[in-house]
């Protein structure tokens, strides 16, 4: 059965002697059959994971309160679920708070990858966006020089109007602002098109 999850990260990522990796990886890969994609939320600890697995691994890697599992079926509404979808995203630096209940989970997953697009990008600068005690929460004025100029950068990188970032516009709102940007355009993980 494939399965999303939101999922920690384990290892350094020191190469190959300590990988990042998803907290499941080496369960997963010890059951032949079994394999898993993954997208990292930058230098984060979060991964959003794909993983085809038997009922067993699955029932697993659901019990460790750390992981946030999907549902099977992608198209059904969050719905009355949209406090534990934001909670879950919160508790993760995730903007939950942006997300619709009317959104089906295929369409949070869509979501995700997207904003975790962004903290790739700053990754690549060499910036983690949540460092040095940055959350959500964070206005624009209080980050780092080295965060404001890699979130400017990232946004100029993808093409992205940021005139109406203010120093009193949140971390959050940053991200909704990129991400209600985004093109309309397919996304590949897992194999399979968002």
């Amino acid at each position: 059965m494939d399965r999303f999850y939101l999922m920690p990260t384990t290892g350094s990522g020191s190469g190959h002697a300590d990988p990042r990796k998803p907290k499941y990886a080496d369960l997963i890969d010890s059951v032949p059959g079994q394999r898993w994609w993954m997208v990292d939320y930058g230098r984060e600890p979060t991964m959003l994971v794909k993983a085809s697995l038997d009922a067993a691994t699955d029932a697993t890697i659901v019990a460790d309160p750390t992981v946030a599992a999907f549902p099977a079926d992608l198209t059904q509404a969050i719905g009355a679920n949209l406090g534990t979808v934001q909670t879950a995203l919160e508790d993760r630096n995730i903007p939950g708070t942006v997300v619709p209940a009317g959104w089906t989970y295929r369409q949070l997953i869509r979501g995700l990858i997207i904003f975790f697009q962004f903290t790739q990008r700053m990754d690549g600068q060499g910036v983690s966006l949540f460092s040095g005690g940055v959350t959500l929460a964070t206005t624009f004025s209080a980050l780092s020089q080295a965060t404001k100029t890699a979130l400017q950068d990232m946004a100029t990188s993808f093409g992205f109007d940021t005139s109406g970032v203010t120093g009193a516009t949140t971390v959050r709102q940053i991200l909704k602002l990129c991400y209600d940007q985004w093109p309309v355009a397919l996304l590949v993980f897992g194999g399979e098109q968002w």
